[in-house]
């Protein structure tokens, strides 16, 4: 239902104090208010909305600064706190306005507060889980003073108010930068310097507009276009005198967002222990999409979309994309073995690829300049095993390697080339998580297979297990496919872009690294459906279209060998996986790959022979217990899987995949339970507090 508003603006004091009486009279509530224009002679504008319960106010149209104290700690003593201070006049002479209402708990209330105070007072409030709900600006251009009221932030919502004095350019370039991230403008605030204060958080709502800059007569035209279409304006602020007044404004179809629900997808009927697992990480966390995967055996036996959002958000299916991260991993070494599996010959010799290939040979078009003395001896298992001592990160050197940006994945590798090793390659006791290496990794498979990039070479790895939902991740928000899962970055902070030449404003996660370059180290998108497919694909022992089962051996065996004996600074990650164990009553492997940006989480489980998950997440989850620990929710998920008679399910077919060979009968039965192992967490699975890391 279209918001019922009334708005007026260029009023002086008595003709505001007529039109505000009238409106109360009407049923009406403050929801806007600016003071503006010469504190001798000011000038007000409004927006009153009437809800279906009117709000008790108590208006106050002309105070000083000793004036504005003592009403306010009047008011609070009575228990009403300030919905809006909006001020007018000189730095050291301002005329205020403001208007009060009851309130549960008095906000945090400050005026008077230079741009440095602001800006600290926000950082603060934000670590306290307060959220800034009004803000304005007054003084003499050049030496601003700032109003600000930030209340509770009941449902954590990520905010980000680093504008507070942006010019018209800089502030469309932010506005550009966040709202195609997921910010949404709630607080707005012209300054006496012809400039911007926005507000943002990351509350969906799908009909507003923010104007900037208009005149008296640009407000009125903009309000008479926008208001029939159900746009009224929330928030109008203005600054500056007469003619020259500007007025920015915030048009909404809401007040504000509506409250988030739970909803889910996908076929078959639900299984509440694993439903309720997922929502209540997705609640803690304020994750708004999510998707599961559980595979009995070599059988994918459920799947499902969630969605804990805004009435409006599209809902996650089970085939909704996301961001692998560092799960492209367990891909890249798939392939890698695939390849040595085929025979594969190095492109141009009679020379097999094997572990002990060494990585100058493998690519030798990535010699450009003079490497590090030992990178010669550098071999496809070190890389595997990440003790090749390639650990330079990948995030944001961008610059760096070319002042014409995006950079190609041949370029970042060439500059790899030309980085010092932390350690001499082979060294099992410095094993160091390496994205670069894998990202080498991936550029060798892309070559093996005749390729011109690590996602045209990993194609033959897909169609042989018949995925089709595996694709490259997409850094700039404005070209993610429809059927991408959304991010929502924690903080929610802007970042210089290395997508674009001159390195404008993005949203973190959103190109302020190139995801596309990470490739075979992290630069994947999926659907957990089809990542389920290779969990599914260790388990199958004939006719694997995938590997012979004596290079799936192999392969886990050498993973579990690697996590058994290699120590270091980071030492896990090993031929494609985090970790791999053997199950000391069934004597068979089981393990765990995971991936984290600063916008998405994944991980995946595996048993051989038994219950494996892969879950995806479009955002991160520090709160409650890390995902892959021994208590906790995934202890319920899984337990709830275990639990659950499948009977002969099998939902690959449902997803364009077909059903794994099987010589036995099914179903197949599940041995005992694996333990999920008790060891340290890895960094990488960890949540991340900037936008450089990924695991």
């Amino acid at each position: 239902m279209a918001l019922d508003i009334v708005a007026w603006h260029d009023r002086t004091a008595s003709d505001h104090q007529t039109q505000y009486n009238n409106a109360r009279i009407a049923g009406y509530s403050t929801v806007s208010l600016c003071i503006y224009g010469d504190a001798n002679d000011p000038r007000f504008a409004a927006a009153m909305v009437r809800r279906p319960g009117q709000t008790a106010e108590q208006p106050f149209f002309a105070l000083n600064g000793a004036g504005l104290q003592t009403e306010f700690n009047n008011m609070a003593a009575a228990g009403w706190g300030p919905l809006v201070i909006t001020g007018t006049g000189s730095t050291n002479n301002p005329l205020f306005a403001t208007i009060f209402i009851p309130v549960p708990e008095i906000p945090f209330t400050r005026f008077g507060l230079t741009a440095s105070d602001l800006i600290s007072l926000n950082a603060s409030n934000m670590s306290s889980n307060l959220i800034l709900r009004w803000a304005d600006a007054y003084g003499d251009p050049g030496n601003l003073r700032y109003n600000a009221i930030w209340v509770r932030n009941p449902d954590n919502r990520v905010w980000n108010c680093d504008g507070v004095d942006d010019n018209y350019a800089t502030t469309q370039e932010r506005f550009n930068a966040l709202v195609t991230g997921g910010g949404r403008p709630v607080v707005i605030a012209a300054t006496p310097d012809v400039a911007e204060l926005v507000a943002y958080d990351d509350s969906q709502m799908p009909f507003w507009q923010q104007w900037v800059g208009m005149t008296s007569t640009d407000y009125q035209a903009k309000f008479n276009t926008l208001y029939p279409q159900g746009l009224p304006p929330i928030r109008v602020s203005a600054k500056g005198t007469g003619s020259n007044a500007r007025f920015s404004v915030i048009f909404s179809q809401q007040e504000d967002a509506g409250p988030r629900s739970f909803r889910t997808s996908g076929p078959g009927a639900a299984v509440p222990g694993i439903d309720a697992a997922m929502e209540a990480v997705m609640s803690a966390n304020m994750i708004r999409g999510a998707s599961v995967a559980v595979v009995a055996g070599t059988r994918l036996v459920y799947v499902r979309g969630y969605t804990f959002a805004e009435p409006a958000y599209a809902d996650v299916q089970p085939t909704t994309f996301f961001r692998q991260a560092s799960v492209s991993k367990m891909f890249t070494a798939g392939a890698l073995y695939q390849l040595m599996d085929d025979g594969a010959m190095l492109p141009g010799t009679n020379t097999l690829l094997t572990l002990d290939t060494l990585l100058k040979d493998a690519l030798p078009n990535i010699a450009n300049g003079t490497p590090d003395p030992n990178w010669n001896s550098i071999t496809v298992r070190n890389l595997l095993e990440m003790t090749s001592g390639i650990t330079y990160s990948l995030f944001a050197t961008d610059p760096g390697v070319s002042s014409t940006l995006p950079i190609t994945a041949l370029q970042m590798a060439e500059f790899l080339y030309r980085q010092g090793l932390s350690n001499t390659p082979g060294d099992t006791t410095q094993a160091n998580y390496s994205n670069a290496g894998f990202m080498l990794l991936g550029l060798i498979v892309a070559r093996m297979r005749g390729a011109a990039d690590y996602l045209t070479g990993l194609s033959t790895f897909l169609n042989r297990l018949s995925i089709t939902r595996v694709r490259s991740a997409v850094s700039v928000a404005t070209a993610q496919p429809g059927d991408e899962a959304r991010y929502h970055p924690r903080p929610l902070l802007t970042w210089p872009s290395v997508m674009v030449t001159g390195q404008p404003m993005c949203t973190m996660g959103y190109g302020d690294y190139n995801i596309e370059n990470l490739g075979g180290g992290g630069g994947l998108s999926a659907a957990a459906t089809d990542v389920a497919r290779v969990a599914a694909a260790l388990s199958a022992t004939f006719k694997n279209p995938m590997m012979s089962d004596g290079m799936i051996q192999t392969w886990l065996q050498n993973a579990q060998n690697a996590t058994a004996t290699l120590s270091g600074p980071n030492p896990w990650g090993f031929h494609g996986f985090d970790s791999v164990h053997v199950n000391s009553s069934t004597k068979q492997f089981f393990g765990e790959k995971g991936g984290s940006l600063s916008t998405s989480q994944n991980g995946v489980h595996f048993e051989i022979d038994g219950i494996s998950t892969v879950i995806c997440w479009n955002g991160a989850t520090p709160v409650g217990p890390v995902w892959f620990d021994k208590d906790g929710m995934y202890q319920d998920l899984i337990t709830a899987a275990r639990a659950q008679n499948w009977g002969s399910t099998d939902l690959f077919p449902t997803f364009g995949m077909p059903a794994f060979p099987v010589r036995r009968p099914v179903p197949i039965p599940i041995h005992n339970p694996f333990p999920l192992a008790s060891r340290e967490i890895p960094s990488h699975m960890l949540p991340q507090t900037g936008p450089r890391k990924q695991g």
